[in-house]
């Protein structure tokens, strides 16, 4: 994710829930990934919370299920992946879904299984940022492909958000697919000598 030509000074996320080889400083990703902030003074801007989510997305949010736990009197809770837990478990939820949490209330309002076929956008690994179609499982591991079709693996625990068409999260224009180094040139090349 660092880049070994941009100083030695590298910023560190700040402490969450999650161990600190999981956590991605929202700095590096919004310059390295996204390219929404190529400046220090546009991150300050996104840290500040300037930018809103409006209309029926902002009253809801996504989560991973990492575990389910029996409590007392046998009654299931879910722990889910930025640590809160819920008290209401739906009867389809299960290790791996990505549930909808309604914020009015916090009770889940829709499960998506964890299935070859859905849509799952990687966490971690050289494939951070990317979206994929499950294609199939192996033990720990996941097999995807992308709407370019470039196949490629990574580890189960870093993927999340598996969702079916359409998707409960905006995409951005290219629809998270990654270029490779040439086809990176040819777009490069082909956007200077038409503007």
């Amino acid at each position: 994710m660092l880049d070994k030509l941009t100083g030695v000074l590298a910023p560190r996320p700040s402490t969450s829930p999650h161990k600190v080889r999981e956590c991605l400083p929202l700095k590096i990703f919004l310059r390295n990934r996204l390219k929404h902030a190529p400046t220090g003074d546009k991150v300050k801007i996104c840290t500040q919370w300037f930018i809103k989510i409006h209309g029926p997305r902002a009253k809801y949010k996504l989560c991973g299920m990492r575990k389910i736990f029996v409590g007392t009197k046998g009654i299931p809770h879910p722990l889910i992946h930025n640590a809160p837990t819920i008290c209401s478990l739906g009867p389809l939820s299960k290790v791996n879904s990505t549930t909808q949490i309604d914020l009015e209330t916090g009770k889940i309002t829709s499960v998506i299984q964890f299935d070859t076929g859905n849509l799952g956008m990687v966490t971690g690994g050289a494939n951070l940022g990317r979206i994929d179609v499950i294609t199939r499982r192996e033990t720990s591991w996941l097999f995807g492909c992308d709407a370019n079709g470039n196949t490629f693996a990574n580890l189960a625990v870093q993927h999340f958000y598996y969702w079916q068409t359409p998707p409960w999260i905006s995409l951005n224009q290219g629809k998270n697919v990654h270029l490779t180094i040439a086809q990176e040139r040819k777009r490069l090349v082909a956007k200077q000598s038409s503007g």
